[in-house]
């Protein structure tokens, strides 16, 4: 969401991108643009979310993995 949007969203409604007080250690996911590419509800069942940009499959130690 561009910051027009987000201004205009926490000028109507009082909500703001992320909490006025945010804890430690704690993981906030900002609003997700109308448009963004989808998945089909099966497909996104199975990825875990609707929204191709959040697909971040866990790699766990494969990360860097030359072999």
């Amino acid at each position: 969401m561009d910051n027009s949007m987000m201004e205009m969203v926490a000028g109507q409604y009082g909500i703001t991108m992320f909490p006025s007080k945010p804890v430690i250690g704690m993981a906030y996911v900002p609003y997700q643009r109308n448009g963004s590419d989808i998945y089909v509800p099966e497909q996104g069942l199975e990825a875990g979310t609707m929204f191709v940009n959040l697909d971040k499959p866990f790699e766990g130690e494969t990360v860097g993995d030359n072999k």
